[in-house]
């Protein structure tokens, strides 16, 4: 009969104790907002596509799209840190989404109209599908680093292919997009005179 208080006694200690170290942890993730996952360091990001800039028509329209400003802010401040920047990152882009989608609902469409093409529509609902992908990454409860770094390049180059649609949307020349691009510089750009692509008429 003591033996049996005795180990009763011992696992009541033991649970309390237990309790509050759980109450401890539960309590200072409460106080600091924070997550003992949010200093794990990122690996390097590889596999991004060039950087490609809007070229003045395009850049003009998007400035009057609050959403795309915001997406391309947040994007772009998206980095290889810690996974508790990237899950306050990706907290903003989410809440660009979400504002997206209560616009919506209010009947007002916020995109400009020359950009309501099929092609930049579906540029974006692949950049949303990115994000909430990555969103569902850092949300683990064991977040794992190069999960969330190939999503952040997912989602980077998914920016890029809606750049590229936007730069599409007002016919660029070839040319113009890779000098959009940086890839090639202004004195290795050659202009093709139309009349060589004429067959000869000899």
């Amino acid at each position: 009969m003591r033996n049996r208080r005795f180990i009763f006694f011992w696992f009541l200690i033991i649970l309390s104790f237990t309790n509050c170290e759980e109450q401890k942890a539960t309590t200072e993730k409460d106080v600091l907002g924070t997550d003992p996952s949010d200093t794990i360091q990122l690996p390097t990001l590889t596999g991004l596509k060039p950087s490609l800039s809007l070229v003045k028509d395009a850049q003009e329209a998007s400035e009057k799209w609050v959403l795309y400003k915001n997406l391309s802010s947040s994007l772009d401040s998206l980095q290889e840190g810690t996974i508790g920047d990237v899950r306050k990152n990706v907290a903003s882009l989410e809440k660009a989404f979400l504002d997206l989608q209560e616009a919506e609902e209010a009947a007002v469409d916020p995109m400009p109209s020359e950009l309501k093409t099929n092609a930049i529509k579906a540029r974006l609902t692949a950049l949303e599908t990115q994000i909430m992908a990555l969103k569902n990454e850092v949300s683990k409860n064991e977040p794992i680093p190069k999960a969330i770094a190939l999503g952040i390049t997912k989602s980077k180059n998914a920016l890029q292919d809606l750049n590229l649609q936007l730069n599409e949307r007002f016919a660029l020349s070839i040319e113009e997009m890779l000098e959009a691009a940086n890839e090639i510089p202004d004195s290795l750009l050659v202009k093709i005179p139309f009349e060589s692509s004429l067959p000869n008429s000899n």
